[in-house]
């Protein structure tokens, strides 16, 4: 019986221990982690302690589970004066860089599979590795269907582990990545984009002292300076000597679920990446591409003869495609949502007058709104539907024109994204358009302009009750220049 020390307890040593990944003649003695939230909890059967223990510790090996820190890890170790030979790093070319010409530990004794076990192909313009044992996927997946979610703090990555019990109960997180409080608020704050004190993401890590505080800060400031370190040798490079995040996808919903590097998936949308690298289940993978709802939104756009789709789907058959909006970042719905950051929406109604094909109702759809959608074009209208069904979206679609619908519904939110000048040379129409939504919304409309925004402003503040308004930014589209922001009451 080989008796084996688990160093580190995040997602991968989670991955051996669920897909077979010891040999059966192994038996692990003890697990050892430098995380302070994780010493003394209980995982798989063996309560967590420190690393400096592993001197009392009667182990054969001590197998080091991290792709990106094993390094100082390993180190570590040495430093305790752990024989070479005992020491393993599960990551193959990580053991291999490290130990050089000295073998370290025995591999093959303790692991039933080299880690480099894998496939490499393209799926469109996405690259794909599918690790043939684990039936792992690792592919670029839009920053839009990222999301944290409290519901999964318990789990064994960095997302929302350190945070408390009590605080998640009364502040429930539930976001888009870049609608959330806190991560894009503390990197914001360490690289100078903002001089906004990080609060928000200090409380929830439960940092309420200005020491705590300050060692929160300077541990993020090192894993910044890392991570900038190895992203100014380029994408490639970074992509090759970090680890992916680990996610886990909602098909009832269509968004993923941020399991194992929240930090680094924020940090990377900071620095403008949109595509990042994730690894998920095969049966996730499948879910997300959806393949049997590909053809027919291909045969629609062939027989609409749609070349430019106007927003973005968010699928990898389509990221090749072109749009006419949305190409500058942020986006319009970026835009709302940072301003939107914090506010719980999940409940609320929403309807989208004039969706064209229905990116922005999808978004806020993925983050628990109960969404109509009106367009008036009946070929768009059905483009729209194809798309919710591939992308695993649940929109209510409305075929028609705002006016003419039934008035007996009511909503929180609307959304008005260049729409209104479409109005403007009928006033006729234009007064039952701003009665219906008088009547019909209560809380806030998200507004775009055509290239008239003053005169489109002056209309609404005048014949509806949304009095109060925040201009968001000047946007561009379709060759006018416009303007976004909120309206309120």
């Amino acid at each position: 019986m080989i008796k084996l020390v688990i160093f580190g307890t995040a997602i991968n040593a989670t991955l051996l221990f669920e897909t077979g990944g010891f040999n059966k003649d192994v038996k692990i003695v003890a697990s050892i982690d430098n995380s302070p939230s994780r010493i003394g909890k209980e995982y798989y059967g063996i309560i967590i302690k420190q690393p400096e223990e592993i001197v009392n510790i009667d182990f054969d090996y001590v197998l080091i589970t991290s792709r990106t820190n094993y390094v100082e890890m390993a180190n570590q170790l040495l430093l305790y004066k752990i024989p070479v030979n005992k020491i393993i790093i599960s990551y193959e070319e990580g053991h291999i860089n490290f130990f050089g010409k000295m073998l370290g530990g025995n591999r093959t004794a303790v692991l039933t599979r080299p880690s480099t076990y894998r496939t490499e192909t393209k799926y469109g313009n996405a690259e794909i590795v599918h690790d043939l044992v684990n039936d792992t996927i690792i592919t670029q997946i839009p920053v839009e269907l990222l999301r944290v979610n409290s519901e999964l703090r318990h789990s064994n990555g960095d997302s929302v582990l350190a945070a408390s019990d009590e605080f998640l109960e009364n502040n429930p997180i539930d976001y888009q990545i870049y609608r959330s409080p806190y991560y894009p608020e503390l990197f914001d704050y360490l690289s100078g984009a903002s001089e906004n004190y990080p609060s928000a993401y200090l409380k929830l890590f439960k940092a309420t002292s200005d020491s705590q505080a300050e060692k929160v800060l300077m541990m993020r400031k090192e894993f910044y300076d890392k991570q900038m370190s190895i992203l100014q040798q380029g994408f490639s490079y970074y992509k090759e000597h970090t680890q992916p995040i680990t996610v886990k996808y909602d098909k009832n919903r269509g968004f993923f679920s941020v399991i194992d590097g929240l930090h680094r998936a924020t940090f990377l949308y900071s620095k403008g990446v949109r595509h990042i690298y994730a690894m998920m289940s095969l049966n996730d993978y499948n879910a997300y591409t959806n393949k049997s709802n590909i053809s027919p939104l291909i045969e629609l756009l062939g027989d609409f003869k749609i070349n430019d789709i106007y927003t973005s789907i968010l699928h990898p058959t389509f990221y090749r495609y072109s749009t006419l909006r949305d190409i500058v970042f942020p986006t319009r719905v970026e835009l709302a949502f940072k301003a939107l950051r914090g506010i719980n929406l999940r409940g609320k109604k929403l309807i989208d007058i004039g969706c064209n094909n229905g990116y922005n109702a999808r978004m806020f759809a993925r983050e628990g709104l109960k969404v109509t959608a009106i367009e008036m074009d009946k070929n768009i209208y059905e483009l729209a539907k194809a798309i919710s069904v591939l992308e695993n979206t649940n929109v209510n679609y409305v075929y028609g024109k705002f006016e003419d619908i039934e008035a007996t519904e009511s909503y929180d939110i609307a959304l008005l994204m260049t729409v209104l000048y479409w109005y403007l040379e009928t006033p006729e129409i234009l007064e039952s358009f701003f009665e219906r939504l008088n009547s019909m919304v209560s809380e806030m409309i998200i507004w775009e302009s055509g290239d008239k925004p003053e005169l489109e402003k002056e209309l609404i503040i005048r014949n509806t009750k949304f009095k109060k308004y925040q201009k968001l930014s000047i946007t561009t589209g379709t060759g006018k220049l416009r303007e976004f922001g909120i309206f309120r009451i």
